[in-house]
């Protein structure tokens, strides 16, 4: 680094279609006349572009050291070489589960282990992850079950809807119109109905009866009252957004108000002890114990770190300090947080990126900017085609 401040220089160059950094450190995804490959830092082809599509799995490209991808219409598996591990035979896949593989084959899915042999037949409408161990959910003739992949049902084939998360026997199912929590056989659990059912998080499932939101425990019990018009899905860190009259405030899993429900809108992150709230159509900034620490006079806030606040007034973003002091003038169309404690900043359309300081890392003369660890990945207009191309943060 030079001056504490990053710097930045070419990996690749921008000239292809599309490009994804899933999570190897080495090898980059990308798209060139159509087809996909594989490219490393030095902009040398490792896999050649011969590819249609390809599915990979979030953070991982390789799992269980190969990839799900399709040539001439047809789906198989190549590891990091190139080397075809599952020939190309069928008419879709997905990335492998634990041990195992799902694929569709003259119309039905089935699965097999990570050699290719077969588990499972192709009979089923559908197959997909379970949340259960060595099982796999499944369709047949429009409704869902639970397979074993030895072949035995294990849930039966009677919900039009069903979920089980990682790591829980309690799972949620739909028929005709009504969610109910069953157990990993498929019985129901509590002996009562619901409108609908969200997720599991933090031990609570939120759920929503005669129109109204509560939250209920694995045993189907009430813990917080039917009572919200809604709530923003699960407990996080102990603390979940609910709406009251209309109002949004933030309860704990005894159905203590943390926040009251007063405020047209709440936002947090988990780094940071204080929320951006909105109050009668404006933005401020106060703590978890609703004291003010920024004014309600912005027509927009985000938090980004560090005490740092970007707010928006009279069409533009600044950046200030949590005493309300100006960092960066209010000049900017948009400002977000981006890793390694930067920003995205965008004027007049374009984006380009900058530290706290208003230090420019790349000018705002891109389309898109993302950033997979210590590299961003850029996107231009180049004659009315965006190119991307891969910058390194140094």
């Amino acid at each position: 680094m030079k001056n504490n401040r990053f710097q930045s220089r070419v990996i690749l160059p921008l000239m292809y279609d599309s490009l994804q950094f899933p999570g190897d450190d080495e090898l980059l995804l990308a798209k060139l006349h159509d087809l996909w490959g594989f490219v490393n830092r030095d902009n040398e082809v490792v896999i050649p572009f011969q590819f249609d599509e390809i599915e990979v799995a979030p953070g991982d490209t390789f799992v269980h050291g190969m990839v799900p991808i399709s040539r001439h219409g047809k789906w198989g598996f190549i590891n990091r070489f190139g080397e075809t591990i599952i020939p190309f035979l069928y008419d879709e896949t997905r990335y492998p589960f634990e041990t195992m593989i799902c694929a569709k084959r003259s119309g039905k899915w089935g699965a097999m282990d990570l050699n290719g042999k077969p588990l499972v037949p192709y009979s089923y409408d559908d197959l997909a992850e379970s949340g259960l161990a060595d099982c796999l959910a499944a369709e047949l003739n429009g409704k869902l079950g639970v397979i074993h992949t030895r072949g035995e049902v294990v849930i039966p084939f009677a919900y039009d809807e069903l979920r089980f998360e990682e790591n829980m026997t309690v799972g949620t199912a739909n028929r005709n119109g009504r969610s109910m929590l069953v157990d990993r056989f498929g019985r129901p659990i509590g002996g009562g109905t619901f409108d609908v059912l969200g997720y599991f998080s933090e031990g609570l499932c939120h759920a929503a009866r005669d129109g109204r939101w509560g939250y209920i425990d694995s045993k189907g019990e009430t813990v917080l009252p039917f009572q919200y018009d809604k709530v923003m899905g699960g407990f996080h860190n102990g603390f979940a957004k609910v709406m009251l009259q209309g109002k949004w405030g933030i309860v704990n899993p005894s159905g203590e108000h943390i926040l009251s429900p007063i405020y047209d809108e709440i936002r947090w992150n988990d780094k940071d002890d204080h929320m951006a709230a909105r109050l009668h159509g404006k933005w401020g900034v106060i703590d978890r114990q609703a004291r003010p620490i920024l004014p309600y006079k912005y027509d927009a806030v985000s938090l980004i770190y560090d005490g740092m606040v970007a707010v928006k007034q009279e069409g533009k973003y600044s950046l200030i300090d949590l005493q309300g002091s100006e960092r960066l003038p209010r000049k900017y169309d948009q400002l977000a947080l981006f890793p390694n404690g930067l920003l995205t900043a965008s004027i007049g359309g374009k984006t380009g990126l900058i530290d706290t300081t208003g230090y420019e890392i790349l000018p705002c003369v891109y389309d898109n900017l993302f950033c997979p660890g210590q590299t961003v990945i850029a996107a231009m207009d180049i004659h009315s085609r965006l190119k991307y191309g891969v910058f390194e943060l140094y």
